[in-house]
């Protein structure tokens, strides 16, 4: 089975911080020159999914994704920022201060790209894709035609995940995204019930007894059903993703995303050839 970039889950992840649980993560994304009410909105949507125990991630940048990040951190929540380029130096550099303390209060910094890259469109792309990956559901608060905020959306699509977007008036450019986003099937978002109140994704829940007896598992109770599932499954050879969903009778995207939390938590290793393998570590 041949894998478009964007199933393909990204080279050499790395992590800074502490990965938190990505169970029902909610991804919150929009425009870096967003109006204050907007702000305001993506602040306290953070806060309140973060308050109930969900993980907020974005993309760290300057406008929503800061919004997003200090919201969930006003709760003592935990969020994960991923970054479109290294970590030294962070994107953008004015956000080192937040970057510490997400690290510092239990979140993570996330990146594929090696230190000392500057930023460009394709890092941008790349960085989205991640979010779309590590979320189970992705919120557009405010964003024009133009965001990249859309192409996380657009992502998100791909994978088969909710995508919300939070109304918009449509004399306003700065949300012109808004329209487009329903367009092609997205969810109104005007609480954080409205993210909350979609049934959960289905995950099989079935276990490889072999490995729960060689201890795979023991150690890893905060997983959830899904990557504990795939963990069952990967015995002690490489695997391929088509094979492994063939085998646990599970959606690819869903799979992929998967074996991405599980390569973040280090429990996973992606061989060049794309097989995954358990951890020797």
């Amino acid at each position: 089975m041949c894998l478009s970039a964007l199933e393909r889950p990204p080279n050499q992840l790395r992590v800074l911080g502490k990965l938190p649980s990505l169970a029902g993560a909610i991804a919150i994304v929009g425009t870096r020159v967003a109006d204050d009410d907007a702000l305001a909105f993506t602040h306290d949507l953070a806060a309140d999914l973060a308050a109930e125990g969900r993980t907020i991630v974005s993309g760290g940048a300057i406008g929503v994704d800061a919004a997003a990040h200090r919201g969930a951190l006003s709760v003592g929540g935990a969020t994960v920022v991923v970054l479109p380029t290294g970590f030294a130096p962070p994107y953008p550099e004015e956000h080192r201060r937040l970057f510490r303390e997400v690290v510092e209060r239990g979140g993570a910094l996330v990146t594929e790209q090696p230190d000392e890259l500057a930023p460009h469109r394709g890092t941008f792309l790349a960085r989205n894709r991640i979010i779309a990956a590590l979320a189970e559901r992705v919120v557009v608060t405010q964003a024009p035609l133009k965001s990249g905020a859309l192409s996380t959306a657009a992502a998100a699509r791909k994978l088969e995940k909710p995508v919300f977007a939070v109304p918009q008036a449509p004399w306003e450019g700065r949300g012109a995204g808004f329209i487009e986003l329903v367009r092609k099937g997205a969810l109104i978002c005007t609480s954080p019930r409205d993210v909350l109140s979609l049934p959960a994704l289905k995950r099989p829940t079935e276990l490889n007894s072999a490995a729960e007896r060689e201890g795979i598992l023991g150690d890893f109770e905060g997983l959830d059903d899904r990557t504990r599932a795939i963990l069952g499954a990967m015995g002690r050879r490489a695997r391929h993703a088509d094979a492994l969903a063939t085998d646990l009778g599970m959606a690819l995207p869903a799979l992929l995303t998967g074996l991405l939390e599980l390569e973040l938590a280090g429990l996973l290793v992606r061989s060049p050839d794309g097989r995954y393998r358990l951890s020797r570590k």
